[in-house]
């Protein structure tokens, strides 16, 4: 047999590499003491948090522009109820705070004014004018119903209507002397010649002379023409009426507003923008007096001719006030606003429409403000995936992050999908802090490819799953797990059950030396454990309670599980505990579905002959393997082409798959196994099949550590549990895997009982003796010979090839009419019966 021969890097590992060691039952599962808790610990929003809390701080306290902060956490972590909190407790900014409002604009009325007003002042404003226009509706009329008013009118009618009847007296007097009379009838006025008082007829005149006729045609044309001049004339005189009429109505209604504006400036002269609008209200008042006169029908009088500039139905309604965002002035806080649905609409505000007539109409009373206008000031909490998923919204808030305004707009409009009349208002000033929530990966997509992200947030709050180990943070942990059931009105647990939950936390880190901080989760555990405890009428939550809780949840989800577990049982899937098989290992995989993780083992075989050197994946070759399990399997040809028959061709042909496999595999933790089952297959060596080996490898052969180690431990475990156990079974994993372990009660006992092990290794030589039961040397030199034997067949069947062909006889020479005799026909010989795939393996 042909010796290994180390390479230089084998000798140094083999002098300082340890021997395989049995994990001892204390170090598979770290326990929570309850009597070291100490719950009466301080309670801190954030556990263990500190690296994240000094980018909460700061963004709390950075007064300039664009330290707005995105907030990184793992599901589960509560950094939304951790967050309000200090957000709360923030100083308010140094800046002025300021009520928002938005009213009419006289000279542009599609482009609403902003009032930016003392911080609480806004609803003081908007009374004030409400009051206002209550008071101009009863004030207007009441002016007009004044003695002295109506004295003026009464004049001014009452000259118009002497100076018409004295004009006509004027007239008739004269006339009759000059005898002509005036008739007024339906057609309007007449004049007829009249004799001795009496009107002549047409018969009468004719009886006059000729000289007579002429001179009555002349006087009563000369007459005709002075009563044509007073008919001209009174048109004119009723336009001076309506004139002095309109003079007396604007005085009269400039009257009542001034009254009505200067009791109002009076409680307003200390409020700024508030006066100026006012003053703007008085001059619109003024100058649209006698149109809002003619609206309000005080006088009887059908609408004027401005009724579509005014609101017919109440033209007053321009003078009012639409307060968008105000503040008590005696909160000293800042407002902390989440917005859970960021719409744009949500963001930035809306203009709003109602339909009369059959039409879209809006007005400045319509605008409706966003999270952002609630926010300013203070912090607006968004979630990032939401945002980031809304039409237009992460755009506009970019926009106003970069502009410090906030521009109302409707999606629709920004979209162009509709051409209704709609408004314009003036941007509101934004001076607010954004906290963006979201997964860590969108934090690193946003600030790569949006080049704007960076520069408008420039902290960043990475929050960790999971915190150190240390008695001070499970005792820390435990008082926060207490304050919640607290909170959420739970019955108190006991220190047994809050160091259960401590192990759990332990647990959902996957590390004895960590405790995950997803308390969220804890939560789920004793509110199910009170239920359980309030249902047999205790007044405590104890151990048992959530256990029972933990054990129910579980179950809940284990639908797949146990289905799997049952084809495993019945011989469906194919793993054996217990025999030996060459080119067969049982490696381990974990499945997670919906939250819920488990381990199932799996067979992987691997089969060789001689070749050029390649390992075929199976898995990669059928597209069901990701990248780093082709990663995997191409560290394996490093390693053995790197190990054995350094002096000769690698020529070895090797396949491997993991059997029973129909949908995707990813990672590396079967390659260790992998390797195994190859050397296995090449030396012609049987693997122990009650033992199942999980781990990672590198070219130089060392054991790498993998995620998942509790779930594929107790995988195992489980199937050999149900097959019964016989002492003899037990799970390889890689000895920096150890400090993850936090196994099952029940694991921890079997292994106490010495019915079950696991065993820690450091180098791939480690595991060959447990899995050979025999020495890692021996077992290298008989995978040496072999592949010298592959490596030899190969040159033998090459120079084969390459050896000259023997020269070839020619035919004898033959006359045309002679032609040579056939050969006899050899009978060929009969190939064996071919093998069952059974018989081939088992040959194998």
């Amino acid at each position: 047999m042909t010796k290994h021969n180390p390479s230089r890097n084998d000798a140094n590992l083999t002098k300082t590499r340890s021997r395989p060691h049995r994990v001892e039952p204390q170090d598979l599962r770290r326990a929570c003491d309850p009597s070291k808790l100490k719950l009466d610990a301080p309670i801190a929003p954030f556990v263990g948090q500190d690296r994240a809390l000094s980018a909460v701080t700061l963004a709390t306290e950075m007064q300039q522009k664009s330290y707005n902060l995105f907030v990184a956490a793992p599901k589960d972590v509560p950094v939304r109820d951790g967050l309000r909190p200090i957000l709360s407790a923030a100083k308010a900014s140094k800046k002025p705070k300021f009520d928002f409002a938005y009213v009419y604009n006289f000279a542009n009325p599609s482009a609403p004014k902003l009032l930016m007003l003392p911080d609480g002042s806004a609803p003081i404003v908007a009374k004030a004018f409400e009051e206002l226009v209550e008071d101009l509706r009863e004030a207007i009329p009441a002016a007009f119903e004044k003695p002295e008013v109506q004295a003026r009118r009464r004049a001014l009618e009452n000259t118009f209507k002497e100076q018409q009847e004295s004009a006509f007296e004027a007239l008739g007097q004269e006339a009759e002397e000059r005898h002509v009379a005036i008739m007024r009838g339906p057609m309007g006025f007449s004049l007829v010649p009249t004799k001795d008082d009496e009107v002549l007829q047409p018969s009468d005149l004719k009886e006059l002379n000729e000289t007579e006729q002429e001179e009555r045609k002349a006087t009563l044309s000369e007459f005709q023409e002075k009563l044509q001049e007073i008919v001209r004339a009174i048109p004119e005189w009723e336009r001076a009426l309506r004139s002095d009429l309109r003079r007396l109505k604007q005085e009269t209604i400039e009257a009542a507003i001034t009254r009505s504006i200067e009791a109002v400036r009076k409680d307003l002269c200390n409020i700024d923008a508030a006066c100026a609008h006012l003053q703007a209200v008085k001059q619109d008042l003024i100058q649209n007096g006698e149109y809002i006169f003619a609206l309000t029908n005080i006088d009887g009088s059908e609408p004027g001719a401005l009724s579509d500039v005014l609101d017919s139905q109440n033209p007053f309604e321009r003078y009012s006030v639409n307060v968008l965002v105000t503040r008590c002035s005696s909160d000293p806080g800042v407002p902390v606003v989440e917005e859970p649905n960021p719409t744009l609409a949500h963001l930035v505000g809306r203009v709003e429409h109602r339909s009369e007539g059959g039409y879209l109409t809006t007005s400045f009373k319509l605008i409706k403000p966003g999270a952002l206008h609630h926010a300013n000031g203070g912090f607006l909490i968004l979630d990032a995936r939401s945002l980031l998923s809304e039409p237009m919204s992460w755009r506009a808030l970019k926009r106003a992050l970069q502009s410090e305004t906030i521009k109302t707009e409707n999606l629709a409009e920004a979209l162009s999908l509709t051409s209704t009349i709609t408004l314009d208002p003036e941007p509101v000033p934004l001076s607010a802090r954004i906290i963006l929530i979201g997964d860590a990966w969108i934090y690193h997509v946003l600030s790569t490819y949006d080049p704007e992200f960076s520069s408008l947030f420039k902290l960043f709050a990475d929050f960790d799953g999971s915190i150190e180990r240390t008695e001070a943070n499970e005792s820390l942990l435990a008082a926060t797990l207490k304050d919640l059931a607290r909170a959420n009105q739970l019955i108190e647990p006991e220190p047994a059950a809050l160091a259960a939950l401590i192990e759990d936390a332990a647990r959902d880190a996957a590390d004895a030396n960590r405790l995950s901080v997803k308390t969220e989760r804890s939560l789920e555990v004793l509110e199910e454990a009170h239920h359980y405890a309030a249902t047999a009428a205790r007044k405590t939550i104890t151990q048992g309670d959530v256990e029972k809780a933990r054990t129910e949840q579980a179950y809940r989800a284990s639908r797949v599980r146990d289905r799997m577990q049952e084809q495993l049982m019945r011989g469906i899937a194919l793993v054996q505990t217990e025999g030996h098989r060459v080119g067969q290992i049982n490696g381990l995989s974990v499945y997670e579905l919906a939250g819920a993780a488990f381990g199932k083992p799996n067979r992987i075989t691997a089969r060789t002959r001689p070749g050029n050197g390649n390992i075929i994946d199976i898995e990669r070759e059928a597209r069901l393997g990701g990248p780093i399990h082709s990663k995997g399997v191409m560290v394996l040809s490093g390693y053995l082409a790197g190990k054995y028959v350094l002096d000769a061709p690698f020529s070895l042909h090797a396949s491997i798959v993991l059997e029973q496999s129909y949908g995707g595999v990813e990672g590396d933790s079967a390659s260790l196994a992998e390797l195994l089952a190859i050397l296995s297959a090449i030396a012609d060596q049987p693997i122990d099949q009650s033992i199942a080996i999980t781990g990672a490898v590198n070219q130089l052969g060392d054991a790498q550590a993998i995620g998942g180690a509790n779930e594929k431990i107790e995988g195992f475990f489980d199937l050999c549990r149900d097959r019964d156990l016989t002492g003899e079974q037990g799970v390889i994993v890689p000895a920096s895997n150890v400090q993850h372990l936090m196994l099952k009660p029940d694991v921890v006992r079997a292994c106490e009982a010495n019915q079950f092990s696991v065993y820690a290794i450091e180098h791939l030589d480690e595991a060959i003796p447990i899995l050979f039961g025999q020495s890692s040397e021996e077992l290298h030199n008989l995978v040496e010979a072999r592949l010298l034997s592959f490596a030899a067949a190969i040159k033998g069947r090459k120079d084969q090839l390459d050896a000259p062909a023997p020269p070839i006889d020619p035919p004898p020479f033959a006359l045309p009419d002679e032609v040579p005799p056939e050969p006899p026909q050899e009978t060929p010989p009969k190939s064996p019966p071919r093998k069952s795939s059974a018989e081939r393996l088992g040959d194998g």
